[in-house]
């Protein structure tokens, strides 16, 4: 079973990896989404959207607003929230060895790579997939709007069922410690706070 596991993951990474730039999100056709697969090769990641709508209803994150979920402004939110998290990343943790790190956003499954580099991150966003070594981590635009703001914690964020890890035992402890370490569970002191210029500018899943 893991073997075949294994293989499947290899496969839809590939796949997704050879698929063209321009490949379409749910933000801007919703009809080209489909997510079914997504379950299969990434086991309970479709519960990240029931945990959403689970933490609106407890009070954990806002309540739904009329903003729109798909077109450019709903898209170009979505970017801009992904170019944050990597600012944010890149600020913490620039220096330190670790994995690339792959998020896609559900509903609109809208995928997001962040590349160590030598200098620092690099972000790609709106890619057709992760690559193969990568940590991939699922989760939902308004999860990451929350933890850019300070609203939430990872902790919390995990403990809602909001933000699942998937990847090789020593890399999903790296990417999981990159978090950790950008989203400290300790409300930061002013000092501590991520400069304005930063601010702005597969294997098994383990809960």
């Amino acid at each position: 079973m893991g073997r075949l596991l294994a293989h499947v993951l290899t496969a839809a990474a590939a796949t997704a990896a050879a698929a063209p730039d321009g490949i379409a999100c749910g933000y801007e056709d919703p009809r080209s989404v489909s997510i079914g697969i997504l379950n299969w090769v990434y086991p309970d990641a479709l519960h990240v959207m029931s945990a959403v709508w689970q933490a609106e209803h407890a009070g954990v994150l806002p309540p739904r607003g009329a903003s729109a979920a798909s077109g450019p402004l709903a898209f170009y939110r979505a970017a801009s929230s992904m170019e944050k998290l990597g600012a944010r990343l890149e600020y913490r943790i620039a220096t330190e060895a670790g994995p690339d790190i792959a998020v896609v956003l559900l509903p609109a499954a809208m995928w997001t790579r962040h590349v160590r580099r030598p200098d620092g991150i690099d972000v790609k966003t709106h890619v057709p997939g992760p690559e193969k070594d990568d940590v991939v981590v699922v989760t939902s635009e308004k999860v990451v709007r929350a933890l850019l703001a300070g609203d939430i914690t990872l902790e919390d964020a995990q403990a809602h069922g909001l933000m699942h890890f998937y990847g090789k035992d020593e890399a999903l402890a790296a990417a999981r410690a990159t978090f950790r370490t950008t989203f400290p569970a300790a409300v930061l002191s002013p000092q501590d706070a991520v400069p304005a210029d930063h601010a702005g500018a597969i294997g098994q899943e383990y809960p």
